[in-house]
């Protein structure tokens, strides 16, 4: 069984132990299957067409959108739930609902990282004016221009974001960086079986068997547990 990943830790990524907590949850599931996971990493847009052309069986960690339904089985029940949230400095404590304010002197600047989508209201917000927008090549790039004050906010997952600053900067920068637990955006992430794949029908039936398994359990609550401040187990 091959699965299709990118890299976004904590969730993916070759570096971690079972190459994160998602990709663990969805081996253990496949597992009790009597099925065996291997990951191949690539760009995430290359995961998602070499999956929709039926090249590999699956690709991890996707939103539910109708364009993807048309070439792709999504599993019954999301492995990760993702909670976009405001990050910024304690020197510069912006609060979330001043983000929508029309009448500002002074248009606040909010980082974003290329390729990312923040939502509808996010973007809708973007088209009017509300805010002004700095684009960055990576989600680290703008937890280092809020440490330097270039910018006022930079939405992001929580659990992400924690963990980057975790693995890149140092106990006196974490303490400068913060995050209001008030959700820009929720989406959550299911695992994608190609459409042209012969045997997805059956691998996904496998795969929901093994993730209800995991529930009923307390096996994937536990997988979550001291990880993510919320599970997807319920």
């Amino acid at each position: 069984m091959h699965i299709a990943s990118g890299e976004w830790p904590p969730y993916f990524s070759q570096e971690l132990p079972d190459y994160g907590v998602a990709s663990r949850i969805v081996t253990e599931a496949f597992a009790q299957a009597g099925l065996e996971v291997e990951y191949q990493f690539y760009p995430w847009n290359r995961s998602l067409e070499s999956t929709r052309a039926g090249a590999i069986e699956s690709t991890i960690g996707w939103e539910k959108t109708t364009d993807r339904e048309k070439d792709f089985l999504f599993s019954e029940k999301p492995i990760i739930e993702e909670r976009l949230v405001f990050f910024y400095s304690v020197e510069n404590p912006v609060m979330p609902d001043e983000v929508w304010q029309q009448e500002r002197e002074e248009k606040l600047l909010i980082g974003v990282t290329l390729g990312y989508n923040y939502g509808k209201r996010f973007s809708r917000a973007e088209k009017q004016g509300v805010f002004n927008i700095y684009r960055s090549p990576s989600d680290e790039a703008n937890l280092s221009l809020l440490l330097n004050r270039r910018i006022d906010l930079f939405p992001m997952d929580v659990v992400v974001g924690r963990h980057m600053l975790n693995k890149h900067f140092s106990p006196e920068e974490r303490k400068r960086i913060k995050y209001h637990p008030e959700m820009l955006r929720r989406d959550f992430l299911y695992l994608l079986f190609s459409k042209k794949y012969p045997d997805s029908a059956n691998l996904k039936k496998k795969f929901d068997q093994g993730m209800q398994q995991l529930r009923s359990s307390g096996r994937l609550k536990e997988l979550y547990t001291g990880i993510l401040p919320w599970n997807t187990s319920d």
